[in-house]
């Protein structure tokens, strides 16, 4: 789903708001979100998942010849799905049905993927 599809989306379910609101509204929404990150704070969105930053410190070496090479420093985003939002994906696809149907070594495994 793409930007578009999504304000149409919002004012298909609510005909109260013009489409233009609906464009206003999910632009508000995304450029605090945006606003937010650069201000390194963390974005949680229960039953969905979480956003944050993540520092990536100098690195680089050209794996052909082993030379070192730069690579700046930078930030980038990090999501993480909600145990809702992996529940919902997975039975969407033929999961576990049920959490209480996977081991502990399971959902650990899960955990860290």
């Amino acid at each position: 789903m793409v930007r578009a599809q999504l304000i149409q989306r919002i004012a298909e379910l609510n005909p109260h708001l013009r489409p233009g609101v609906a464009e206003a509204v999910v632009r508000t929404i995304l450029d605090r979100m945006g606003e937010a990150l650069v201000q390194e704070e963390r974005i949680a969105l229960r039953g969905f998942g979480t956003f944050k930053t993540n520092a990536r410190g100098a690195r680089g070496h050209n794996p052909r010849t082993g030379e070192a090479v730069a690579v700046p420093a930078r930030r980038d985003v990090r999501f993480r799905a909600s145990t809702e939002m992996l529940h919902r994906l997975n039975d969407k696809v033929g999961g576990a049905a049920h959490p209480e149907a996977v081991s502990g070594a399971d959902r650990r495994l899960r955990a860290t993927c």
